[in-house]
């Protein structure tokens, strides 16, 4: 799979499903935001499912999900909902990982259909 279709089709091998990065928004929505209102910049439905869809590319830290996230910008703003100009930056996806409820995002997750297994931080993800 070309790197410019990642977004618009992310290919789980292991387990021939797709997950749409639509579809995964829109259930990454309704888990509940834990951080405090101050300096909040971007929903979390949007950091979760962009935690998620670098997961699922290999990605294993938070530095390495604001990475990922560089590099495939363009493709993101066109296939979610993206506001704000630039990226966030690694200590956002550490801080939504640390006051988000993984209990929480797995029961979500569980609705997409996507075969991961979260443990007690969406940086602790398994296949």
């Amino acid at each position: 799979m070309e790197k410019n279709e990642l977004l618009s089709r992310v290919k789980l091998e292991q387990r021939d499903k797709e997950v749409k990065p639509q579809s995964l928004y829109e259930v990454m929505q309704k888990v509940s935001d834990k951080r405090k209102r101050r300096g909040k910049r971007y929903s979390a439905g949007l950091l979760l499912t962009l935690i998620l869809l670098a997961k699922m590319c290999g990605e294993r830290t938070a530095k390495g999900v604001a990475k990922w996230v560089r590099l495939h910008e363009k493709e993101i703003r066109e296939a979610l909902p993206f506001y704000r100009p630039g990226v966030p930056c690694a200590n956002t996806y550490q801080s939504m990982s640390d006051h988000c409820n993984p209990r929480e995002v797995r029961a979500y997750n569980i609705q997409t259909g996507s075969p991961f297994t979260i443990r007690k931080s969406l940086f602790e993800i398994e296949w």
